[in-house]
C-alpha cells in the first residue's frame, strides 16, 4: 500500500471511530414498542369517554405503521376512581368489538393484564398477584384468560402483571396456564424462569423519543419498548395527561424517521427477534438496553447523577454528556494507530534516504 494511501486510511478510520462514539453514525436497528395498559371495561354509568380517544390512538398508531401491545384487564371493577360495568352491555361490546376487529387486521397486539387489577393493602408495593400462594394466583389468571377467550375469541399468552409486580409464584402459573411471555418494567420482578421470556417496557412514554435518539447512536439490535397508560392522554384525561393524540402521533412519526428506526410489537418480538426476547430478567437488564450504559461507567454515572436508577429515564441532556465519556477511548486509540501509523512511515523513509546515501558513498 503506497505511504499516503497508509495514512488516509488510519485518518478515515479515526474520523468514523469519532463518528460511532458522538452518535453521528446510526448503528441499529433500534426496535421500538408501545405498550398500552389497562384497557378496561365500559363506565357503569354516563358515556364511555375513553372509547374515542382509544379508537383515535389505535388509528395514529396505524398510520404510523405501529402495532400496539394492548394489555386487556379482564375483569376490573374500577379503573381510578371510575365505577365500571360489564362487557356483557351495549357499551362493552363496542369495546370489544374494537379490539376483535383491530386484532384480525393485525392493528394491535394482545395481552393479559392480571384478572382485576385491583390494589391490596396489605402489600407495601400495589400488587395484585405478588405474594398470593401459587394456586390462588393460578386460578386468577387462569380465569382472566377463560374470559378474554371467550371475549376475543382467541387465546392470549402474553402476561402484563399489575402494577408490574410479580414473584416466583406468577411465574410457575403462568407456565402451568400457557402464557409464553410476561412483560413488566425493566427493574422490577427478580424472580425468573427460564421457559418465559422476559419482555419488558424500557422506558415511560413521555421519555420515549429520548431513548429512541440516544439508543440509534449505539450497536444493536436494541429494545426499546414504552408503557402508556389512559390517564396520560389528554383526550381521555385533561387533569392528568401528558400528550394528545396528535402529539402522540407526530413524536411517532419522528422517531419512525430516525435512522434504523423499526417498530414492533411484544408479540413480534416473541415470534421474530427470540434472540432479544431473554428467558431470565438478568440477562434482559443487561441486553435489552442500550450498549453504552456498561457495568464500568453506571457506577461512576450512578454516583454522579446523585444515585438515579432509572437508566432509561435519563433526559437526552445526560445521554449526550455520557456520550463524551466513551468518545474518549475511541478517540485515545483512534490517535494511537493514527500515530503509530505516522512514525513507521517517518521511519521508512529515514532509513531510504540513509540507504541512498550509503550507496552514493559507495559509487563514489
Amino acid at each position: 500500500m503506497p505511504h499516503h494511501h497508509f495514512i488516509w486510511a488510519r485518518l478515515l478510520a479515526l474520523f468514523w471511530l469519532l463518528a460511532a462514539g458522538t452518535g453521528v453514525v446510526a448503528q441499529g436497528p433500534v426496535l421500538v414498542g408501545l405498550r398500552y395498559d389497562d384497557f378496561v371495561g365500559p363506565p357503569a354509568q354516563g358515556p364511555d369517554e375513553r372509547l374515542p380517544m382509544e379508537e383515535a390512538l389505535f388509528a395514529a398508531c396505524r398510520r404510523v405503521g405501529l402495532v400496539p401491545t394492548v394489555s386487556v384487564v379482564p375483569a376490573a371493577k374500577r379503573y381510578l376512581d371510575e365505577n365500571l360495568g360489564s362487557w356483557n352491555t351495549p357499551a362493552g361490546r363496542r369495546r370489544v368489538l374494537l379490539l376483535r376487529n383491530l386484532a384480525t387486521r393485525g392493528a394491535i397486539d394482545l395481552a393479559q393484564r392480571g384478572y382485576r387489577h385491583e390494589f391490596r393493602p396489605d402489600q407495601r408495593e400495589a400488587s395484585e398477584m405478588a405474594g398470593l400462594p401459587e394456586a390462588r394466583q393460578r386460578e386468577m389468571i387462569s380465569f382472566g384468560k377463560q374470559v378474554l377467550r371467550s371475549l376475543l375469541g382467541r387465546p392470549v399468552t402474553t402476561f402484563v402483571p399489575p402494577a408490574n409486580s410479580y414473584d416466583a409464584a406468577t411465574l410457575d402459573a403462568l407456565a402451568a396456564t400457557g402464557f409464553r411471555v410476561i412483560s413488566g418494567m425493566l427493574g422490577e420482578g427478580v424472580a425468573h424462569r427460564e421457559d418465559l421470556m422476559y419482555i419488558p417496557v424500557t422506558v415511560e412514554f413521555a421519555h420515549l423519543e429520548d431513548a429512541v435518539r440516544n439508543a440509534v447512536a449505539y450497536s444493536g439490535p436494541t429494545l426499546v419498548i414504552a408503557m402508556l397508560h389512559p390517564y396520560e392522554i389528554r383526550d381521555y384525561a385533561e387533569d392528568t395527561g401528558e400528550h394528545d393524540v396528535a402529539e402522540i402521533e407526530a413524536m411517532l412519526l419522528r422517531i419512525k424517521a430516525l435512522p434504523g428506526v423499526e417498530f414492533t410489537s411484544i408479540g413480534q418480538v416473541q415470534r421474530e427477534h427470540p434472540e432479544l426476547a431473554c428467558a431470565s430478567h438478568f440477562r434482559a437488564v443487561a441486553e435489552l438496553t442500550p450498549r453504552f450504559r456498561s457495568p464500568l461507567f453506571k457506577p461512576l454515572v450512578y454516583f454522579a447523577l446523585g444515585g438515579r436508577r432509572r437508566w432509561a429515564w435519563w433526559p437526552e441532556e445526560v445521554y449526550r454528556g455520557v456520550r463524551w465519556v466513551f468518545a474518549v477511548p475511541y478517540v485515545g486509540g483512534g490517535m494511537l494507530v493514527t500515530g503509530a501509523g505516522g512514525a513507521t512511515v517517518v521511519w521508512r523513509r529515514r532509513q531510504q534516504r540513509r540507504s541512498g546515501r550509503r550507496r552514493l558513498r559507495r559509487a563514489r
